[in-house]
């Protein structure tokens, strides 16, 4: 009886001690797997952990700062069996317990706690000091150690999502190319038209005086926004001017620009002061102006300006991180208001907004894509009747064409357009008081297929050409600049030049802007060799096939913002409360935690959905114009060629870079 008494004890003693153990095995983490405090997938494995109980349950996170945080009796939690860490070098995992802790090195982590961990004493030496490590600690000092987030890292796509977006990308562009091959491509189709105008309430309000005040809402958004920058809390995730700008209003400005072209610039607060200066009035239309009236130099009326603006306001933008810093983004919009009254006190109407304003100009190459237009109705009233008019009164008065120069009820354009000869929304601003002007109501404002300006191209431009690129380059620079890889490409250039951040910087802004430039002029070399056309050159190739990557850069635009805006939109609510970040709460909200407005995996789908929906427009749109490039078909499908290659490869970057783990607009 005692022999069997000890073997069953012996059985449970074995079976005990193989459950302990078991207990202490690491529990591998899988694709589907999220952190149980944040909820976000489990990607970057380095900073990986999980905490075993004595019961079977297993808690993961993506975070070692999370776990600390969250659970922070750690060390003396007898339910506790295990923790487990991943070593930062080797990815092995490690016993929690008996890891090393490097705290505040240059290392970005998913919710910015900035915390790695190591094996041995000598991996967090070497560690922090290669990345600057502040403090290296042990398990039990990290637990009581107050720990707070910093700027937080969202993951990319997951690696099912963009290989299948890359498949999609090349399977969509082969199948475009050979479905317009055999059916054709028709030029000059106009498409369906509804005149919004049409609505009489809608009519009546362009119409009126009063319209002009629709601006006043958001120049008092503007001014709060000045004021929280200046004088709130610099928490960028606290403050309204942060979130609302960068989060809300850069967002909203793309989405908008898609259905409803310039919008924005009726909207603009910066043109709504300086028209309020310029006219000394709110809406009432005045003679006199307060203005210099002086013609915008000759040279200078092109939209190089608002190219050249667009370059430096990104430089000051990322250089010093102007989406974190509200003072630095209140500076940024005092910046563009200066230059916008300054404009409209000296020259001639709106001289800024035609050719300096970075904003309008970059949106206006995007309106181009919108589903609405400002156009004419018939050209038969302005080629008889308003020209039968206009001649008399030239001969009477000297004068000139109401819509162009404006009368009574209306100024003349601001931005130099005239509407009976207008194909295109790129400088029109919305503005409708040649709607106000026009005594034969012969304008209207159209709904309309989505990219019909750039299908049907009538005056490609070399100044909007190089812009084009511009844009897609800086956009595809704003997804780099905010991935780990590029803040130690900067530090690389450092070491290897002796230059400083700032110049660093910009030297590797200026690779990331000329480096896309210097491919695709190559390539429409190419373009023009395959066609084997004495008639169209290197140059009209280069700005003709510009064109087409407006919707590439258009849609990449949305696809990164929708991730900033899903993720970090909710913010608003609880900013509302408290727009200085002062400890008001006005609306009860102040306190609110609100999780993102979409999950991760929906997000993700979105942005392959622009990326291809943006793809698809650009090889049609291509298609279109090689065609109108050249007169033989077999010279436009060979000079095609080379410009599918460019299509594809900025498709594919932008899918790489969504794939990217990406640091949010906001801190925590």
């Amino acid at each position: 009886m005692h022999l069997i008494r000890f073997f069953i004890l012996f059985l449970l003693a074995v079976s005990g001690a193989t459950a302990a153990s078991a207990k202490e095995v690491p529990v591998a983490i899988e694709k589907t797997d999220t952190c149980v405090y944040c909820g976000m997938p489990i990607r970057d494995l380095r900073f990986a952990c999980e905490v075993i109980y004595r019961d079977g349950r297993v808690i993961k996170t993506d975070e070692i700062g999370e776990m600390f945080e969250n659970l922070p009796e750690l060390a003396n939690d007898p339910k506790v069996a295990a923790v487990f860490v991943h070593d930062y070098y080797t990815g092995e995992w490690i016993d929690g317990k008996k890891a090393y802790y490097v705290l505040g090195g240059e290392v970005f982590t998913p919710m910015g706690y900035g915390i790695a961990a190591f094996k041995t004493i000598e991996g967090a030496e070497k560690f922090a000091r290669e990345r600057e490590g502040k403090e290296i600690l042990s398990f039990v000092e990290m637990t009581e150690k107050e720990l707070r987030p910093g700027k937080m890292m969202m993951p990319g796509l997951s690696n099912e999502l963009f290989l299948g977006g890359v498949v999609a990308t090349l399977l969509l562009t082969f199948g475009i190319v050979e479905f317009l091959e055999r059916r054709g491509v028709k030029r000059d189709r106009k498409g369906f038209r509804f005149d919004l105008l049409r609505i009489g309430i809608l009519r009546r309000l362009v119409r009126s005086q009063a319209f002009r005040l629709i601006q006043l809402p958001m120049v008092g958004l503007f001014i709060l926004i000045i004021a929280a920058g200046l004088l709130g809390t610099q928490a960028g995730g606290r403050n309204i001017a942060t979130v609302l700008t960068w989060v809300i209003w850069w967002v909203f400005l793309v989405f908008v620009i898609i259905f409803f072209g310039k919008i924005w610039c009726t909207l603009c607060p910066w043109n709504a002061i300086a028209g309020w200066i310029q006219r000394k009035s709110l809406w009432k239309r005045k003679k006199d102006l307060f203005t210099l009236n002086i013609e915008w130099p000759r040279r200078l009326r092109n939209i190089y300006p608002a190219t050249a603006l667009f370059i430096l306001l990104t430089w000051l933008e990322l250089g010093y991180n102007v989406t974190y810093s509200p003072r630095y983004t209140a500076y940024l919009g005092l910046l563009i208001l200066s230059m916008a009254v300054i404009s409209a006190v000296i020259f001639d109407r709106r001289a800024f907004c035609r050719y300096a304003c970075l904003v309008g100009r970059v949106s206006g190459l995007y309106s181009m894509f919108a589903a609405t237009e400002l156009r004419r109705k018939n050209s038969k009233t302005c080629n008889t009747i308003c020209r039968q008019e206009y001649e008399k009164k030239k001969r009477r008065t000297g004068g000139a064409r109401d819509c162009g120069k404006g009368n009574e009820k209306g100024y003349p354009c601001p931005t130099f357009e005239y509407p009976r000869v207008m194909s295109s929304n790129t400088y029109c601003i919305l503005c409708f008081e040649c709607v106000k002007s026009c005594k034969h109501r012969n304008i209207s404002f159209n709904i309309r297929p989505f990219a019909s300006d750039l299908i049907n191209l009538r005056k490609p431009r070399k100044d909007e050409a190089y812009l084009a690129l511009v844009m897609l380059s800086m956009t595809i620079f704003h997804g780099l600049t905010m991935i780990p890889q590029w803040h130690f490409f900067i530090e690389d250039i450092g070491r290897l030049t002796g230059l400083g951040y700032y110049g660093s910087f910009t030297l590797g802004m200026a690779e990331a802007l000329l480096i896309p430039v210097a491919v695709y002029y190559l390539l429409c070399v190419l373009s023009k060799a395959l066609s084997g056309s004495n008639e169209v050159s290197v140059k009209q190739i280069f700005i003709n096939y510009s064109y087409p990557l407006l919707p590439i850069a258009l849609f990449y635009h949305l696809a990164h913002n929708s991730m900033h805006f899903f993720t970090e939109a909710q913010k608003i609510i609880p900013v509302l409360s408290d727009p200085f970040g002062w400890g008001w709460n006005l609306l009860g909200t102040a306190t609110w935690t609100m999780k993102p407005l979409m999950s991760l995996f929906t997000i993700w789908k979105l942005q392959i959905f622009l990326i291809l929906v943006g793809h698809i427009y650009g090889i049609y749109i291509a298609s279109k114009i090689a065609r109108i490039t050249f007169k033989d078909q077999r010279q436009a499908m060979r000079s095609l060629i080379p410009q599918l290659v460019v299509l594809i490869g900025f498709s594919v970057i932008s899918l790489v870079l969504l794939a990217q783990p990406m640091l949010m607009r906001t801190t925590m």
